[in-house]
């Protein structure tokens, strides 16, 4: 025993003994080394002293079977440090039995293999990344490619597959030598991965040549979006020394399933449409369906007549009055965009507000959006005129720090009291935000600003869920007034909302109020606040002042 006393001490892998419940008795020091406990710390504790959380109760079982039925187990398994910090070891545990083959200890034998990890982990990266630039290389393209396929086939969504090839790339290795040319290399890189989304690859698969993977999209022409993207950051000059280079390159571009279902189909025909795009001149992206290439023009022009409305300040900011009932004195204003075309025609967001979200130009709207109406509220306020202003934030706006951080910033500069403004959030803005800790909606709340739940009863909350929604006001969505003044489930669900909604003490109004039938209706059954073309269109800040006065 005192040989084995020497031993334990003396191992390099860190030791403990337990009694058959699991009580630690004794550790060695490479224990203490390891994990930061000392001996008077983990004797008369048990194993989870170590616990790292990572495992599923399922990997325990396991193992007290394997104890069980043979004695031994051995595995890797990751502990918790003294410091907190989490690592992996290689485990093996033994059972000492007595003659009477009772169990009396369980001998535990481990090591830190944290430098193993870390070196496999490097080799897989390099098996999978090229080495110049850290993309995916043509091994991780192929697996990506075939996930992203089945998970399309599941889900019944498209796939982009965006095929890019530099024009005149070895001119410029000619001209300025191949060191330049891999900085060129590395830059494009960094600059194409800012070009789609996290969950989306960009892979090099050749010296200039690119593959970009654009998962999980409903509509095509978000394709032609990423490629326009990813053309404009080639005409940025690259400075790499005293250099300053511009690229130029071909895209051709795929779509599952539509101009294939295999992987190779897929690869093929946006080979096909770069090689289209090169013999067009080059600088371009083209789809290998035609037909989607004048689709994809048309959205382009789109795009490109939206950027330049937003710099001739031809996105307006409306206003449409939120009433108190009966009386009908406007109580907030709800800010909504139009698009005032220079012939005078007015569009509305469904026209193109998907266009802006798509292509990357929302924070930019938004921006003004809030801005704008935070001053023109502030102004109505300066005049005598105090109402509430009800601004739409998406899932996007409400998980972008920086757009947080620019809307706290404008609401302090235009003097406006933070309960004089209301967040209106979809239920699935709600959802995103609470699956990513609740970020966005816990810095609104901070403010001091008030939020309600957008079109209430169109999304899938449950009545448990209701009372603990972080809104102090529920909006009935426009669809369910359509038919309330005829006897009917329509009539009964509003009924129920809004007695629902008082009995949780938060406010309801009710949106898309057209006639008087539906606001005798609601005025009945309670409803203190609607929203609707009975009581005004949305229409230009000056329009919304003059009302206000006529109203007061």
């Amino acid at each position: 025993m005192r040989l084995d006393a020497r031993v334990i001490a003396a191992a390099s892998e860190g030791v403990f003994v337990t009694d058959r419940n699991r009580i630690i008795l004794q550790v060695n020091p490479a224990f203490s080394r390891i994990t930061g406990y000392d001996s008077h710390e983990a004797v008369g504790q048990t194993p989870s002293l170590l616990a790292s959380g990572r495992h599923p109760q399922e990997f325990f079982e396991r193992i007290e079977a394997a104890l069980a039925s043979t004695g031994a187990w051995q595995g890797e398994v990751w502990n918790r440090r003294r410091s907190g910090e989490v690592f992996p070891c290689w485990l093996d545990i033994g059972v000492v039995r007595s003659e009477k083959d009772e169990v009396v200890n369980y001998v535990a034998v481990f090591h830190d293999i944290t430098a193993r990890k870390q070196n496999e982990e490097r080799l897989t990266f390099l098996a999978n990344h090229d080495p110049l630039t850290g993309l995916a290389n043509r091994i991780l393209y192929d697996e990506r490619i075939d996930r992203a396929l089945s998970r399309a086939r599941r889900a019944g969504l498209k796939v982009a597959l965006l095929f890019l090839d530099l024009d005149g790339f070895k001119y410029i290795n000619e001209r300025y030598g191949h060191p330049v040319g891999d900085v060129l290399l590395q830059r494009l890189a960094e600059r194409l991965t800012t070009c789609v989304r996290q969950g989306d690859t960009v892979a090099r698969i050749s010296g200039d040549e690119f593959l970009l993977i654009v998962e999980d999209i409903d509509d095509f022409r978000i394709a032609a979006t990423v490629a326009r993207k990813a053309l404009d950051t080639l005409k940025e000059p690259f400075q790499v020394e005293e250099h300053a280079i511009k690229l130029d390159g071909s895209i051709g571009i795929a779509i599952y399933p539509d101009d294939g279902l295999e992987a190779t189909v897929l690869y093929k025909a946006a080979d096909t449409a770069m090689y289209r795009a090169k013999r067009m001149g080059g600088n371009d992206a083209r789809f290998h369906s035609e037909e989607m290439n004048g689709r994809a023009i048309e959205r382009l022009v789109m795009e490109r007549r939206l950027s330049e409305a937003l710099e001739l300040g031809e996105i307006e900011v409306f206003f449409q009055p939120v009433v108190v009932l009966p009386k009908g004195t406007i109580s907030a204003a709800e800010a909504l965009v139009r698009w005032r075309h220079s012939d005078g025609k007015l569009d509305s967001p469904g026209e193109f507000l998907e266009v802006v979200r798509q292509s990357g130009m929302m924070p930019d709207l938004a921006k003004r959006i809030v801005e704008t109406a935070l001053l023109q509220v502030a102004d109505w306020k300066r005049e005598g005129h105090s109402i509430r202003l009800v601004l739409n934030f998406g899932s996007e706006e409400l998980q972008d720090e920086a757009f947080q951080d620019s809307f706290k910033a404008v609401l302090k500069a235009s003097g406006l009291e933070a309960s004089m403004v209301e967040i209106d959030l979809s239920e699935a803005a709600i959802e995103d935000d609470s699956r990513n800790g609740g970020p966005g909606v816990a810095k609104l709340k901070e403010l001091g600003v008030h939020l309600a739940l957008d079109n209430f009863g169109s999304g899938f909350s449950s009545i448990a869920q209701l009372g603990r929604l972080p809104v102090e006001c529920f909006k009935i969505d426009h669809s369910f007034l359509r038919d309330v003044v005829n006897p009917g489930d329509e009539a009964k669900m509003v009924a129920a909302i809004i007695g629902l909604t008082r009995s949780l003490k938060r406010q309801v109004v009710a949106k898309g109020v057209e006639n008087e039938a539906q606001k005798a209706f609601l005025i009945r059954q309670g409803c203190e606040l609607a929203q609707g073309y009975l009581f005004g269109r949305p229409m230009s800040g000056e329009e919304f002042l003059n009302l206000l006065k006529k109203k007061q």
